[in-house]
C-alpha cells in the first residue's frame, strides 16, 4: 500500500512537471509568417506597403508579440498618409504557421488645389482687422503618391500679398534596402509688404504699393535616411538669395546682416527623429523626440560673413489613462549659437511654437523654451459613417472622433536685441484654457479653444468680444 501511494504522489508531480512545460511552451511558442497578402492597394505598390511593416514574410515571432507587431504595422501605414482606413488580420491564428491579410481603403491622390490663405502668424491675429489685403491666392497642384511609390510632386503659383512660384518633387527611396530618400525644391517669391520689426509684440509692416519690397529665390536638395522605421535623418542643403528695397535698411539696421540691400547664402541643415506615436497628425500614446540643427553662412556666396547656427529640440510624450482620458506634455525650445540672428532670420515666439493666452503676440527672442500640456476626455469614440450619395468610397466613407481638453503652457523668450520695445521677452509667460477637437479623415484637426494668459486676456487686444476673438482656431496638433 505504501509503494501505491508513492507511485500515485510520482505519477501526479510528473503530470504537473509536463503540463506546466506545455504551458510554458504555448505561452513562448514561436509562429513563423508564411505569407502576407495585401488588398485594396489599386495604386500603392506592394513594397511600399510592406516596407512599413515590422516583420516581414518568412519571419518567426513569439505567439504574444503578434498582435503588438500589427497593431505597430497598422500605425505606420496610417502614418504614410496615402490610406483612410486600415484592417490588418491573421489566418490560422491557432497554428504554428499563419498568413498575414492586408486591406487598406486608398485615398485621394490628386489635388488641384485653389489657394486663399492668410498672411498672418495665425488665423486669429488676421481676423482682429479683418485685412483682405494680407490674403493669398491662386492654385496649388499635388499629385500624392505618384506612380504609386509615395513620390509627390508639388506646383504653386500664388498671387496677392505675397506672390511665390514653386515646385517641389520627393522620392522616399532611391535605392534598393529603400532607406535613402530624395527631395528637390526650387521657387521665387516677391512681396509688395514685409514686416521688418517688431514693436510692443506687434508687427511693423513696410507697403509699397508701386514695387515690392522683398524678392527671394530659393532651393534646395534633401536627402533622408530611414534605416529604422521609427527613426529618420535629413540632411538639406539650401542656396537663398534675398534682395529687399533700400527703405527697409533706413528703417532697420539688421533686416539682413550688415544692413544690407542683398544677402546670398548657404545653409546645411540636419535633422533626427526618433517617432514612436500612435499617429502622428494627433497623437494619443507613444512619444517622439527631434533635433534639427541648421548652419547658414558658409564657403561662396556670402559676402556679409552670417556665421548663424540655430539648434531646435523637441520631446513629446502622449499616454492613455483609462478607456476614454488621455494626456500628453511636450517641450520646444531653440537656440541661437555663434552669431545674433539678422532679424530677416529670427523667430521667436508667436509663429510655429507659441504659449496659448498669447495667440496675438509676436515675441522676439534668440533663445526660447516652451512647455505644454493638455489632459483629455473623448466625447466621441472613434465611428465610421457613409455618405450615401457621394459616389466614390474615397470620401464617402469617413470616420471621426470628438475630444475636450484642458491645457496649461508655459514659456520664455531669452531676447538680448530689440527687449525695449517688446517687454514681454525675458519674462515668464503663463496660458491655460479649453478646447474641443475634432479629427476626421485625411488626418483633418479642428480645434477650438478659448485660453487667458497670465495677465487675464482672453480676447485679441483690441478687446474685441466678438465669437472669433474670444476663441482661436487652429487646424493642427496641440502637441
Amino acid at each position: 500500500m505504501p509503494h501505491l501511494r508513492i507511485a500515485f504522489f510520482t505519477l501526479f508531480l510528473h503530470f504537473n512537471f509536463l503540463l506546466a512545460q506545455e504551458t510554458d511552451t504555448v505561452k513562448w511558442e514561436k509562429v513563423r509568417i508564411d505569407e502576407i497578402i495585401v488588398r485594396g492597394n489599386k495604386t500603392t505598390k506592394e513594397h511600399i506597403i510592406t516596407r512599413e511593416l515590422t516583420f516581414q514574410q518568412g519571419d518567426t515571432l513569439k505567439s504574444t508579440e503578434i498582435q503588438q507587431a500589427l497593431d505597430r504595422s497598422r500605425e505606420n501605414l496610417m502614418n504614410t498618409s496615402l490610406f483612410n482606413f486600415i484592417d490588418i488580420k491573421k489566418v490560422r491564428p491557432d497554428s504554428i504557421s499563419i498568413k498575414i491579410f492586408i486591406e487598406v481603403a486608398e485615398r485621394w491622390y490628386i489635388w488641384p488645389l485653389p489657394i486663399f490663405e492668410l498672411a498672418e502668424p495665425n488665423f486669429n491675429t488676421w481676423w482682429q482687422h479683418k485685412n483682405f489685403s494680407r490674403t493669398n491666392y491662386g492654385f496649388y497642384i499635388v499629385w500624392e503618391n505618384f506612380r504609386g511609390r509615395m513620390e509627390t510632386i508639388q506646383m504653386k503659383a500664388q498671387m496677392g500679398f505675397d506672390q511665390e512660384l514653386a515646385m517641389k518633387y520627393s522620392l522616399p527611396y532611391i535605392n534598393k534596402k529603400r532607406t535613402i530618400g530624395l527631395g528637390l525644391t526650387a521657387g521665387f517669391s516677391r512681396n509688395h509688404e514685409i514686416f521688418y520689426a517688431t514693436n510692443s509684440h506687434l508687427r511693423t509692416f513696410l507697403n509699397d504699393d508701386e514695387k515690392h519690397v522683398r524678392q527671394e529665390f530659393f532651393s534646395r536638395i534633401t536627402f533622408t535616411q530611414r534605416n529604422k522605421l521609427d527613426e529618420t535623418h535629413r540632411y538639406e542643403l539650401q542656396y537663398v538669395n534675398t534682395s529687399i528695397a533700400d527703405t527697409i535698411t533706413k528703417l532697420s539696421n539688421d533686416y539682413l546682416k550688415s544692413n544690407a540691400t542683398n544677402m546670398q547664402y548657404l545653409s546645411i541643415i540636419y535633422q533626427f527623429k526618433h517617432d514612436k506615436r500612435d499617429y502622428k497628425y494627433y497623437p494619443l500614446t507613444g512619444y517622439m523626440f527631434q533635433m534639427n540643427f541648421s548652419k547658414h553662412g558658409f564657403g561662396i556666396f556670402n559676402r556679409q560673413g552670417l556665421n548663424v547656427l540655430f539648434a531646435y529640440l523637441s520631446a513629446r510624450y502622449h499616454w492613455q489613462h483609462s478607456d476614454r482620458f488621455y494626456s500628453a506634455i511636450g517641450y520646444y525650445g531653440k537656440f541661437s549659437l555663434l552669431q545674433d540672428p539678422p532679424y530677416y532670420l529670427q523667430r521667436g515666439l508667436g509663429y510655429g511654437d507659441f504659449v496659448r493666452g498669447y495667440e496675438y503676440y509676436v515675441i522676439d527672442g534668440q533663445h526660447y523654451g516652451l512647455l505644454r500640456g493638455n489632459l483629455k476626455y473623448q466625447i466621441v469614440k472613434t465611428k465610421e459613417e457613409n455618405i450615401e450619395f457621394i459616389p466614390t468610397e474615397k470620401f464617402s466613407r469617413l470616420h471621426y472622433s470628438v475630444f475636450a481638453n484642458v491645457f496649461a503652457d508655459v514659456g520664455y523668450a531669452k531676447d538680448q536685441l530689440y527687449f525695449g520695445e517688446n517687454p514681454l521677452a525675458n519674462e515668464l509667460l503663463f496660458g491655460a484654457g479649453i478646447g474641443l477637437d475634432i479629427l476626421t479623415y485625411y488626418d483633418t484637426v479642428m480645434r477650438m479653444e478659448f485660453s487667458v494668459n497670465k495677465s487675464g486676456e482672453f480676447t485679441n487686444r483690441d478687446g474685441d468680444n466678438t465669437f472669433f476673438s474670444i476663441f482661436k482656431f487652429h487646424f493642427t496638433k496641440p502637441i
